[in-house]
């Protein structure tokens, strides 16, 4: 016989439905009501598994060359290939490694089957259009903060003409 001490509160239900992926969200709310006794053990189950089925996730929605091919554009954007000193590279990889992060979350809670490559690669353009077009804006309306040589000011223009 069922009682009522088995289902978990609502609030908590709704807040491990929020961060469970859609693709993996009925099994795994499943499973957890079933070994539901209090609260608690449904909060440390869930504490436990969430973060297991959305790298599994990750994994599984990844697509590598597109993930590459978007990776390196976000680098080349930021200027990684220009800077010199110690470390080149150094100053565009922190916020490309942040953007990758963020692509790869993204994925995971979209469709459970791969996104089509002509799709992909449509983001890929869109997104280097938009930053170029920031660089550009940048340049333009905020002198004092970006600080460019002319070289690289004149691989902006070249990059945001020829497409």
């Amino acid at each position: 016989m069922e009682n009522a001490a088995l289902t978990p509160p609502a609030w908590l239900e709704r807040l491990v439905t929020f961060f469970t992926p859609p693709a993996a969200r009925e099994a795994v709310l499943g499973d957890l009501c079933e070994t539901c006794t209090t609260p608690y053990r449904y909060a440390a189950e869930a504490l436990r598994t969430v973060p297991f089925v959305i790298l599994s996730q990750m994994r599984r929605n990844a697509n590598l060359p597109t993930l590459g091919l978007q990776g390196f554009l976000i680098f080349f954007c930021l200027g990684g290939f220009g800077q010199s000193g110690p470390l080149p590279g150094a100053q565009a990889f922190i916020p490309t490694s942040l953007m990758m992060a963020i692509l790869l979350v993204r994925d995971t809670y979209q469709s459970t089957r791969r996104q089509a490559d002509h799709r992909a690669m449509g983001e890929a353009i869109i997104m280097v259009l938009a930053m170029l077009g920031c660089g550009l804006m940048a340049t333009w309306n905020m002198p004092f903060i970006v600080n460019f040589r002319e070289d690289d000011l004149r691989w902006l223009r070249f990059g945001f003409m020829a497409p």
